[in-house]
């Protein structure tokens, strides 16, 4: 996870457009160079040398994406302080490693998540975020290069389901959207038409008591014909 925050005076000094456009570059860029290790270890796999460690090669290509949990919490506690709505797009394409197909334990490549779900889901809640997730199901090209590149042996394992959960659950206790689709550009427009239409709710919880724990929020209409989507509760500090 890389952080690229702005400096306070960087809108009053340039356009809106250059600045998106200097923050895709400096994105290409960063992608090029983190995907470098991995395009190594892919080519270490596919080579006939590394064949005795080829367990210790898939490992680290698994844990290649990770995710930090003080950093999440730290960014929702982050994006508490600042007022108005606040709305967070999750992007996680389809991801599968290369395995042998006669593997004894294919269970011990799947992907773990490295954070507690449900504190992360709570402090983006409290935090009056929504939380928008986009999953991409187009698969990457290297998925079609495996048998091309001589290694029959291989098969793909899709690590993608715990991720999916993490960031389908976060979207549901903040009170966004989710959408699932090859196609990038118009999952977004989908999901951002979504984050742009709401109403806003107040009251006063009845007997609060300031003791830290996480109270539940329930939204109920009249009617069969909706769907209510809302923030799963707030922190009671």
């Amino acid at each position: 996870m890389k952080t690229y925050e702005f400096k306070k005076d960087s809108f009053e000094k340039l356009p809106k457009q250059e600045i998106a456009n200097n923050l895709k570059k400096k994105l290409r860029k960063d992608t090029r160079i983190a995907n470098a290790e991995y395009w190594s270890l892919y080519r270490d796999l596919l080579d006939p040398m590394f064949r005795e460690v080829i367990d210790e090669i898939i490992r680290k290509l698994k844990n290649l994406v990770y995710f930090d949990e003080k950093k999440l919490l730290n960014f929702a506690d982050y994006l508490k302080n600042m007022e108005g709505q606040k709305n967070i797009f999750l992007f996680y394409q389809i991801e599968s490693i290369p395995i042998p197909k006669d593997s004894p334990d294919i269970l011990s490549y799947m992907k773990d998540i490295t954070f507690d779900v449900k504190k992360v889901e709570q402090a983006f809640s409290d935090s009056s975020i929504s939380c928008h997730f986009i999953y991409i199901t187009k698969t990457s090209d290297y998925t079609q290069d495996i048998t091309y590149r001589g290694a029959s042996n291989m098969q793909m394992l899709d690590q993608s389901h715990e991720i999916f959960s993490a960031f389908r659950e976060m979207a549901i206790a903040t009170g966004g959207t989710m959408d699932s689709s090859a196609n990038v550009a118009a999952s977004f427009e989908k999901v951002v038409e979504a984050s742009e239409n709401y109403y806003l709710l107040y009251y006063s919880p009845k007997n609060y008591k300031a003791d830290g724990k996480f109270r539940n929020i329930k939204v109920k209409v009249k009617g069969q014909n909706y769907r209510v989507t809302h923030r799963a509760g707030y922190l009671a500090n």
